[in-house]
């Protein structure tokens, strides 16, 4: 990780103000490197006004000296390599890190589709996906995990606290979080691990 003496771009992060989603492991990072950043929360209520202004109409959105960046996956990236969470150096490195956090953008698009379908059929969907599909997708990771874990040292690629790891904490806090219908908080518990 970095040393919070080195100096860093002016970064703000502009999300939601809730601390599970897409841009939960971007904040993550840079305080796990002690980065100072702009924390800027957007409640749901001022989104309606903010959104024509967002590049693509949705965020996180990084503004990094000036310039913008959107899309949480190479927000993140690009706040894990400052934080020295994301092994840009070493190309397979970087690509075991991105294989896991493309897995849990799978996953996370599976359970964000459940906003999508009417409000009557959420808790069913959702109940649906915590009984066939979340088990099997987080068991994939907590297999994996097991594989490259050494010792009581578990991390999910390479063998140092990586984006990957930080991106299934936050979708195991999202899956215990209860904010989306019918998807069980206790769904992650029989993978300790990754909890």
């Amino acid at each position: 990780m970095t040393s919070s003496t080195q100096t860093h771009p002016t970064l703000k992060l502009t999300y939601f103000d809730i601390t599970v989603g897409r841009g939960e492991i971007t904040r993550l990072a840079l305080t796990i490197a002690d980065i100072p950043f702009e924390d800027e929360r957007v409640s749901f209520a001022d989104w309606p006004a903010l959104k024509p202004r967002m590049p693509f109409r949705q965020l996180p959105v990084l503004t990094v000296d000036g310039d913008t960046l959107t899309q949480d996956v190479a927000i993140a990236r690009y706040a894990g390599t400052l934080a020295g969470l994301y092994p840009s150096a070493n190309p397979l490195d970087a690509a075991r890190v991105d294989e896991i956090v493309l897995a849990v953008e799978d996953i996370r698009a599976l359970l964000y589709g459940l906003l999508k379908i009417p409000e009557d059929d959420r808790h069913a969907t959702g109940e649906a996906i915590s009984a066939t599909t979340l088990p099997a997708a987080l068991g994939l990771l907590d297999a994996r995990l097991t594989a490259t874990s050494k010792g009581s040292r578990y991390h999910l690629a390479n063998d140092v606290l990586s984006m990957a790891d930080l991106d299934v904490y936050a979708i195991v806090a999202l899956i215990k979080s209860g904010w989306l219908a019918g998807i069980s908080t206790t769904a992650a518990d029989v993978f300790p691990k990754l909890s």
